[in-house]
């Protein structure tokens, strides 16, 4: 018998026994120190370390690394005795000489990305093989890999952290004198290029004090050498304070100059510290607007140009400030930038009185009047043509869409709205019937008292139908109202409609990159969506495609994996609704289970009445498909236009949490929603 933790696995790289050595390129290369600030940032900020030992850990992790080689094969197996089993990396520990070995790829640019499992585990922190893979994902759809070397700011961005943090990092993980010298060298760069290359040599001795001698010697500053290095300590903006060099020659000389020296500045950090500035100023500057087109609010002219720029849309630092100051711009020259963009629109300087209405408040009741307006002059409108035999316009149209549409046009901004302004505003943008008159006073209209009773009643039956008409799914024909009532109906009309086509399908389908989200700050752009206004169908329904989906995908799957049946692999909720027997779970976070010989294969359905391309996944499905053992796999099988049997179409989409295939979702909708528990007192 022989103890378990003696046991050793037999690897074997292309048939041949593996045994960890020096002949083997590093994985990491000399000028890749980027990948060691990498690295170092993920273990620091997402990694669990204890924070009094933080730089023993970054820097142990560091050397380790640099050691760490690779090894590309056609084929690499693993196992215990005659029971091998291929695997697509694989981590070999070794003291001296620990290495990754990978299934070799044609595609170079995701070396380092396949590598990061075993990376992780290498350096004893395999949880945090997901963060390193996507910030190298994030990175590469950034244009950034072997032939383009990300700075920190570029690491910063993907990983959601300040470019301060990330410089802490990368100071955490290198000598003293080596920080040093990456602070002084671009220094010299700036007063003598010639002689900043000679030092950045691999054959140059000479130490951080005879180059701070050097600079203070070349310099029109009066700084002594020790209080340069004691400046380069802070980092670089102090020492180049010190000595008195701006910062855009010194930013040319470090591009000069190229890897593994960045430039000295942050375009992020101050567009977020000018967004800061204006979101303070926010109200004097749209005071400011208002009174400079408050003459054509009351002559009733357009406010398109007012519109454009109440968004501040167009109000963004000068492109300059990142070449000239860092890390923060004067406040002087940020209100002469907002002086000047008011001024190009006619605008005085904010803070002088306009003698308006304060906005928030101002918007509040002339929304409210709107809406009231629209309610109820839809019903003058209807008993006018009801009573005259037109057909209804259904002008001026919801109360909703009314009051979006004169917040739009910018009317609600400047002063408390009436009746006829409303009235006028609806008759120039074709929101007024145009054979009716202006007005929506009974006795001008001719309308008997009584008139918007009647109004009123026709208008609840025609809510009625729509709503009605909402719940209910049609299915090559078949009209079913979408209750629970139905199912059984629904269920039988979706598998009547299969084709043969569809359940022949093999579901392949290719997805393009999916276009990288703005990280524009919240307040700057257009208008959006108020997520409580957007269309869409009754919970009724929704939960009617959502079973057709189901019943259209079972079909498929029968077709797919002969012997298939619903009473077997269906664990859905909707198979109680639909059978009765309680065999459905929705926390198991799949629709079906196929069990395939050693794999588990999960399939969650989702579909769209439509063409649409998007999907909702629910905590338990999230969950599910992060923690997937190795023999499990998550797929989600979309279907569009679940009720038209002739444009039917089944797709395979990849595991959205899986880092290989994150490059082709995007996040959209409405955001996640939490649970808390608050604890007593």
């Amino acid at each position: 018998m022989q103890r378990v933790s003696g046991v050793h696995p037999a690897v074997t790289v292309d048939g041949i026994p593996f045994t960890p050595s020096d002949a083997p390129p590093l994985l990491m290369q000399p000028d890749q120190d980027w990948f060691a600030d990498l690295v170092a940032a993920v273990i620091d900020l997402r990694g669990r370390s204890v924070r009094a030992s933080r730089t023993d850990v970054l820097r142990r992790a560091n050397t380790r690394l640099r050691r760490i080689r690779v090894v590309e094969a056609d084929r690499i197996e693993a196992g215990f005795g005659g029971n091998a089993i291929e695997a697509r990396h694989l981590a070999m520990p070794d003291d001296t000489h620990p290495t990754v070995l990978l299934l070799r790829s044609p595609d170079r640019q995701r070396l380092l990305e396949c590598a990061a499992p075993a990376v992780g585990e290498l350096l004893g922190h395999p949880s945090l093989d997901e963060s390193l893979r996507l910030a190298l994902i994030e990175l590469a759809r950034d244009g950034y890999g072997p032939d383009q070397s990300p700075s920190p700011a570029a690491i910063a961005d993907v990983l959601g952290e300040t470019v301060a943090r990330v410089e802490e990092v990368r100071a955490a993980i290198r000598r003293p004198d080596e920080v040093t010298l990456v602070v002084l060298v671009p220094l010299v760069a700036a007063l003598d290029p010639a002689r900043a290359h000679d030092l950045d040599g691999d054959d140059t001795a000479v130490t951080p004090g005879e180059i701070a001698a050097w600079l203070c010697d070349h310099s029109d500053a009066t700084a002594t050498p020790d209080a340069l290095l004691q400046a380069a300590a802070e980092g670089l903006d102090a020492a180049r304070r010190l000595l008195g060099i701006e910062l855009r020659p010194l930013n040319a000389a470090i591009r000069a100059l190229g890897a593994p020296y960045h430039p000295l500045t942050d375009p992020e950090g101050i567009a977020q510290q000018f967004r800061a500035f204006v979101a303070e100023r926010t109200g004097p500057i749209l005071d400011a607007l208002r009174a400079a087109f408050l003459a054509d609010f009351r002559a009733g002219r357009p406010l398109d140009p007012y519109v454009a720029q109440r968004t501040l849309a167009t109000l963004g630092p000068d492109p300059e400030w990142a070449l000239d100051y860092f890390p923060t711009v004067p406040a002087a020259r940020m209100s002469e930038r907002v002086n000047a963009w008011l001024a190009a629109s006619g605008a005085g300087e904010p803070g002088i009185s306009s003698g308006l209405e304060p906005l928030d408040r101002l918007r509040i009741g002339n929304r409210t009047a709107a809406l009231s307006w629209a309610a109820e002059t839809a019903r003058v409108v209807r008993a006018y043509e009801t009573q005259r035999g037109l057909t209804p316009s259904g002008l001026p149209g919801e109360p909703t869409a009314v009051a979006d549409a004169a917040s739009s046009a910018g009317i609600l901004d400047f002063e408390p709205v009436d009746a006829d302004r409303l009235l006028a505003w609806a008759a120039d943008t074709k929101r007024w019937p145009a054979d009716m008159p202006r007005s929506t006073d009974l006795g001008t209209l001719g309308l008997p008292a009584d008139a918007l009773d009647l109004a009123r009643k026709q208008q609840r039956e025609i809510h009625d139908r729509r709503e009605l008409d909402r719940r209910t799914v049609q299915i090559d024909g078949v009209r079913l109202v979408a209750d629970e009532t139905n199912y059984a109906q629904i269920a039988t009309a979706v598998r009547a409609s299969i084709t043969p086509e569809f359940r022949a399908a093999n579901g392949r389908t290719s997805l393009e990159a999916a276009a990288r989200p703005s990280r524009r700050a919240p307040g700057w752009g257009g208008p959006g969506t108020t997520a409580a206004r957007q269309s869409r169908p009754p919970e009724a329904k929704l939960a009617a495609i959502g079973l057709a989906g189901e019943i259209a995908a079972l079909e498929w799957l029968k077709e797919r994996y002969p012997g298939l049946n619903e009473l077997q692999c269906w664990h859905s909720g909707y198979r109680n609704q639909l059978l009765g027997d309680d065999g459905g779970d929705d926390t198991l976070g799949y629709d079906f289970l196929v069990e395939q010989g050693h794999r588990r294969l999960m399939f969650e359905v989702k579909a769209s009445e439509g063409g649409a391309f998007e999907f909702l996944l629910t905590p338990a499905e999230i969950t599910r498909a992060r923690g997937l053992r190795k023999n499990e796999r998550y797929t989600i099988l979309f279907i569009t236009n679940v009720f038209r049997a002739a444009e039917r179409r089944i797709h395979l989409l990849p595991n959205p949490f899986d880092p290989a295939h994150s490059g082709v979702y995007r996040p959209v909708g409405d955001g996640v929603r939490y649970r808390f528990t608050i604890t007593s007192p």
